[in-house]
């Protein structure tokens, strides 16, 4: 029951930086809330540590709706790296794949 109080937390926490993504909010702010996910990264392959979550696959959509997502991923290693690796789980690497072709 602590681990997942905790998980529950960190899910709070994660949704409340969510709030910078509003379509309202200046690019500026938007990046410091890129700035936000990459030191969650920091604390693990996943943004809850090493559990990964569906926060993973929709942080995966979002950064693909950015206007440049190669440029985020290279000023940001740590989420390229977890977007890398929700790109290759098997759930997610053929829907990618029929809907995002290279």
């Amino acid at each position: 029951a602590s681990q997942r109080f905790h998980k529950h937390d960190q899910c709070h926490r994660l949704t409340a930086k969510l709030t910078l993504f509003q379509p309202n909010y200046p690019v500026s702010e938007n990046g410091q809330a890129w700035a936000l996910f990459e030191d969650e990264l920091q604390k693990g392959p996943y943004l809850l540590g090493a559990t990964y979550s569906v926060v993973d696959a929709c942080l995966l959509m979002i950064t693909n709706w950015h206007e440049n997502p190669q440029g985020l991923y290279a000023s940001l290693p740590m989420l390229a790296r977890l977007c890398d690796a929700v790109r290759a789980r098997p759930a997610v690497k053929g829907i990618w794949a029929q809907h995002f072709p290279d």
